[in-house]
């Protein structure tokens, strides 16, 4: 039947709340205290889960949160302004022995890694690929006497030198659609156009 139609007395609600109880196990109001209380008590060792030693990154610094909370200041440097702070490993042996953390913020933890060699920096000693960019100075113009030194590849290095349209000077273009050597010369022409 479509609920709302027929209103229900006194009598109806409780047939029907009889009905459910009947269907319940008779201590079930205990057998769900006991439950919670079961899983209450259950907290590190007595887990099903735990792992002792063998437990992982995350779950090692999840234990030392709940154990010594969140760091809100750095032992090293003693500051208590930086946007992160961090538990650190002293022995670098990951067991769960509480004295055998201290609370750093993160510059002084990333130092300390660097001192111990946990961090090599990207591209120390490697060839990056990165071809270096033309040797000319802010400022100057390209030409035969600040040309590109050797191993040197300019990046526009299909196109031709041109001709500046304001100066009359040899440039090389940056990109084909270039008329004027600088800025410079682009506004005075600019200008003159104006004067017309």
């Amino acid at each position: 039947m479509p609920t709302g139609i027929y209103r229900r007395t006194k009598e109806h609600k409780e047939k029907i709340s009889k009905a459910l109880k009947d269907k319940l196990p008779k201590n079930f109001i205990n057998f769900q205290r006991q439950g919670h209380e079961a899983n209450r008590r259950k907290q590190g060792e007595t887990k099903p889960n735990w792992k002792g030693d063998n437990v992982g990154y995350g779950g090692l610094h999840s234990w030392l949160r709940r154990k010594l909370g969140i760091p809100r200041k750095c032992e090293r440097c003693g500051t208590t302004k930086a946007k992160r702070y961090e538990w650190s490993n002293i022995s670098r042996k990951y067991k769960r022995d509480l004295s055998d953390w201290i609370r750093l913020c993160a510059s002084c933890h990333r130092k300390e890694g660097y001192k111990r060699g946990e961090y090599v920096t990207w591209n120390k000693g490697k060839k990056t690929g990165i071809v270096p960019k033309t040797a000319i100075k802010k400022g100057q113009h390209l030409s035969r006497a600040t040309e590109f030194k050797k191993g040197m590849i300019p990046r526009n290095k299909y196109l031709e030198t041109k001709i500046c349209i304001t100066c009359s000077n040899l440039f090389q273009p940056r990109e084909a659609k270039r008329k004027y050597c600088s800025q410079k010369c682009y506004w005075t022409s600019m200008q003159k156009v104006k004067e017309t």
